[in-house]
């Protein structure tokens, strides 16, 4: 089942070592949140995976890899 979500703007931006991302979620149900490299469109890292209620929610992202590089 798909769930309806909304990406919001990161901030900050440009980002200095973190970032934080808030998304909404408008249903409950299993939410996976990644971050891609722009110009390939390869997978940098996981951020969240599981279930989540409806609401505001934010990850926070250091620049790092799955590898933590």
């Amino acid at each position: 089942m798909e769930l309806e979500a909304d990406l919001r703007a990161s901030f900050p931006n440009p980002f200095n070592g973190r970032v934080v991302i808030p998304y909404d979620v408008a249903q409950e149900g299993l939410v996976t949140l990644r971050v891609y490299n722009a110009s390939s469109g390869q997978r940098v890292r996981e951020r969240f995976r599981g279930q989540r209620k409806p609401g505001r929610y934010r990850e926070t992202w250091d620049g790092r890899n799955d590898d933590s590089r």
